[in-house]
């Protein structure tokens, strides 16, 4: 049986280390691939609309990798499969029954991270909710990820994203 006692690997460059092994055998990766969003404005006025409506990101709490942000859009880096959690606030100024949640991929929906009918207690007046979702998307390189929402009252609310998390995972 052979053997190969190494340290450290670097990149095809040599320019950065990609692999790190320590004198305990622990492995640590190189650079981590990964993101956090938020919508740093107000709250937007989701209006009372019947149609899905694109949510706002426009802030980058922290990312690594080289993922971008722009037009309320993630652009992911590298091809292959991500996992995502996104927390949103829902501040209802009437009775609400539901909503859904999307994720769209270049400008499509993906059919694989729809999730339909998240229900609130049907209270009468202004309530505060929250929406936690979470999933796996597959991305090529370069595909901007963004949210949507829809709510089925025709009731004015404020809709405002707390995180939306990406983080390769192969």
């Amino acid at each position: 049986m052979s053997k190969l006692y190494v340290n450290d690997i670097y990149s095809k460059t040599g320019a950065a280390e990609a692999i790190n092994i320590d004198s305990s055998g622990r492995v640590t990766l190189g650079t981590p691939v990964y993101g956090h969003f938020y919508n740093s404005s107000a709250a937007a006025s989701l209006g009372s609309v019947a149609t899905l409506v694109k949510l706002n990101l426009n802030a980058t709490y922290a990312q690594s990798g080289g993922f971008t942000l722009a037009n309320n859009e993630v652009t992911v880096p590298m091809t292959g499969v991500y996992r995502w959690s996104v927390g949103i606030q829902l501040n209802n100024s009437s009775a609400r029954r539901a909503v859904s949640f999307v994720l769209y991929k270049d400008g499509v929906l993906d059919t694989q991270n729809q999730f339909n009918h998240f229900a609130f207690p049907y209270v009468s007046g202004v309530s505060h909710n929250n929406l936690t979702a979470s999933s796996i998307v597959n991305c090529n390189a370069g595909q901007d990820i963004s949210l949507y929402l829809r709510e089925y009252d025709n009731n004015n609310m404020t809709v405002r994203v707390d995180h939306f998390t990406m983080d390769f995972i192969g």
